[in-house]
């Protein structure tokens, strides 16, 4: 049982959070509802951040001193709350110096100035991420809501993606790896045992993870053929998020390489779409009918709302 360090915690407060820590907050609050389906109120997220927050990351004090005058916020604790900011005063030795209210403004300043990824951990960590740990601790399937779907899978791990924005639990549904992201899982609960996985079988979701990510570490690979201008080829060498590595360049045509790449349609459309005419994918056809649909279909969108 924890001591309490701070006996009188009103169930109001009144915060002073900065203009800075307001506007991540508020983005966090619309992302992560967005992702649940379902509206989430400042009021919520601030409650979920308190009551989750286990030394998770550091705290930094002399945010305390932070101040905008006309940034006031009205908050209501919740039980689970009040209830995590009674631990002993040894935890965080510096609360001695401060009020309850200085510290939940200490923690959300903090909080709004670490990574998206580390946000996403703090505020999945009790109903999705902790119970999908617990599982693949007790080798449980579990089930879950994923995005409208009901889904059963005996999961294996949770990985962050490549480029750090989101984090994914990999698992075996139906005899086959898939991969979910953990910010769209809903109402998850633990089944019956799963028959534990062999090690060929985590050799190869493993390769997969290391080459892919787990973004598309779960998508059929194929053989795609692009040609490049110079810009392009610039923009290629300088890229990081989603990119695919090239196995061979196969011939050039007016100056122009073609590169051979091993990777799914999906990841070649997230990476190379954003550089419309810097680009040609050439094979496979399908990837390259998708490519002239979704240009066609941009155009007669401008076209049809011209500005007048």
């Amino acid at each position: 049982m924890k001591t309490p360090y701070y006996y009188d915690i009103s169930e109001h407060i009144n915060l002073n959070i900065t203009e800075w820590a307001q506007k991540v907050i508020e983005s966090d609050k619309v992302i992560f509802g967005a992702e649940q389906k379902k509206p989430l109120s400042f009021g919520t997220i601030v409650n979920t951040i308190i009551s989750s927050y286990d030394d998770d990351f550091p705290l930094v004090e002399s945010l305390i001193k932070k101040k905008d005058y006309q940034s006031y916020r009205k908050i209501r604790l919740t039980n689970a709350s009040i209830e995590a900011l009674s631990f002993d005063e040894n935890s965080f030795p510096f609360v001695k110096k401060y009020t309850v209210t200085q510290f939940i403004k200490c923690l959300l300043e903090s909080y709004a100035r670490i990574s998206f990824l580390e946000r996403e951990k703090l505020i999945l960590k009790k109903n999705t991420i902790e119970p999908i740990e617990t599982a693949i601790t007790k080798s449980k399937n579990i089930k879950f809501n994923y995005s409208g779907e009901i889904v059963e899978t005996a999961p294996y791990k949770i990985v962050a993606s490549k480029e750090g924005s989101f984090q994914y639990l990999i698992g075996k549904t139906n005899g086959k790896w898939e991969s979910y992201r953990i910010s769209r899982i809903r109402f998850l609960s633990a089944k019956g045992k799963f028959t534990p996985f062999e090690k060929i079988e985590l050799d190869y979701i493993d390769k997969a993870l290391s080459e892919y990510g787990p973004t598309f570490c779960c998508e059929p690979v194929a053989e795609i053929k692009v040609r490049f201008t110079p810009n392009g080829l610039t923009r290629y060498n300088y890229s990081v998020i989603h990119r695919p590595i090239h196995k061979e360049i196969i011939s050039y045509a007016n100056d122009e390489p073609i590169y051979v790449f091993e990777c799914s349609e999906k990841q070649a459309l997230y990476f190379f779409f954003s550089y419309a005419n810097d680009v040609e994918i050439l094979e496979p056809l399908s990837l390259r009918q998708k490519f002239i649909d979704m240009f066609r279909s941009g155009l007669e969108c401008y076209n049809k709302n011209k500005p007048t």
